[in-house]
């Protein structure tokens, strides 16, 4: 019965999430779809504002919509099935973590918190001390559900498989997964020998190992400096 209407909810919150996305999504104009079309008709875009959309380019699963177009999917047909995707993503994780935290309680505990995260500003506790990603299909919330199942198997002891998954987050979002790492190496301040243990290391290598690549390929050291909007631009900003 509680899984029953824990479907229900699901599907009425996906509902209420993507009746209006198409309007949020030409009002505010940062969106997949917006990437998409700059990345696929680029001559459409020439006048346009820097506004920095090509960014979205540099998550890995932002590319999910550049395969789905491939296929003869526009974005503005995928991103609703995205936003499905990801209130799934986010029901199964805090699931699995409320039975991480809290093994022996009622299975009418995990379901509530599930309800909590996707329906409220729950998720405003975040690990970044930062509010939690709007669900609009876009790439954070997938990154912060692979920091967090990367956190329950730290908590589970399989070390190795969460620098993978964690790394998985990183190239999702790398703030968001390093931020992850931070939090699991704040785990071992008490025992700090069992970092040397092999599980540890080899998920330590593997989270350093694909992070550091896919920062180096997607990230030029120029764009760290602030300059990706021309002086001309900011002068003419200021004058108003």
């Amino acid at each position: 019965m509680l899984v029953g209407a824990l479907i229900i909810f699901i599907a009425t919150a996906w509902y209420e999430y993507t009746k209006y996305i198409d309007l949020k999504i030409a009002w505010g104009g940062f969106s997949p779809v917006a990437w998409l079309y700059q990345k696929v008709l680029p001559s459409n875009f020439l006048n346009d504002f820097p506004s920095g959309i090509e960014n979205f380019g540099k998550s890995a699963f932002a590319h999910v919509y550049t395969l789905a177009y491939w296929f003869g999917v526009t974005p503005e047909t995928f991103v609703p099935y995205v936003m499905g995707f990801e209130i799934a993503l986010l029901a199964v994780t805090f699931y699995v973590l409320s039975r991480t935290l809290l093994p022996d309680s009622p299975y009418a505990v995990p379901i509530i918190v599930v309800v909590l995260c996707i329906a409220s500003n729950a998720r405003n506790l975040d690990l970044a001390r930062v509010g939690a990603p709007y669900i609009e299909g876009k790439f954070n919330n997938v990154a912060d559900v692979l920091r967090l199942f990367a956190i329950i198997l730290a908590l589970k002891n399989r070390f190795t498989l969460s620098g993978l998954v964690l790394a998985a987050s990183s190239i999702t979002n790398p703030i968001i997964g390093i931020v992850g790492a931070f939090f699991i190496l704040s785990t071992f301040y008490l025992k700090p020998s069992h970092l040397l243990t092999k599980s540890v290391l080899y998920g330590a290598l593997l989270f350093i190992v694909i992070t550091s690549v896919w920062i180096k390929i997607n990230y030029a050291p120029e764009n760290f400096s602030g300059n990706i909007i021309p002086n001309e631009i900011w002068f003419d900003l200021a004058r108003f």
